[in-house]
């Protein structure tokens, strides 16, 4: 993908956030192609206190969209072994680069993200589960 239309990419997805009403939850899934170094200068809110050692551009766009619009990226808030964190895998190599994100006041809801390695859903990725606490209104 050029970098004109990763651009292109992120001023969508941030004029869709614009358009969300205050009072919607929010939940976003994707391969965003990113990876994501967290600071820990103040960013918790964003990533969580667990993290991968790598960024690429994509990665910063990821973070700058999040802080921007008080997301949180579940795949890093929980302490998981490296092979249930990994999100795709070719060969040797192995990245997160698909996440779950969701806003701020779904985060105290999310029980827990992970990768579930065996299941063949035919592509380079794993499958990856996010687990939210729902309240059911009666």
């Amino acid at each position: 993908m050029l970098l004109e239309e990763r651009q292109e990419f992120c001023a969508d997805v941030r004029v869709i956030l614009m358009k969300c009403d205050r009072n919607e939850s929010i939940i976003i899934l994707g391969d965003f192609n990113g990876w994501v170094v967290v600071q820990r200068d103040g960013y918790e809110k964003v990533f969580g206190k667990f993290e991968d050692e790598r960024s690429n551009d994509n990665g910063a766009r990821l973070f700058l969209l999040c802080q921007e619009f008080n997301l949180c990226v579940t795949n890093v808030m929980f302490d998981h072994r490296r092979i249930h964190s990994y999100t795709w895998r070719r060969g040797g190599d192995k990245n997160m680069i698909d996440f779950i994100i969701v806003d701020d006041r779904l985060r105290s809801k999310v029980v827990d993200t992970r990768v579930y390695r065996g299941v063949n859903v035919g592509t380079h990725h794993y499958l990856m589960v996010c687990y939210i606490k729902a309240l059911c209104q009666r």
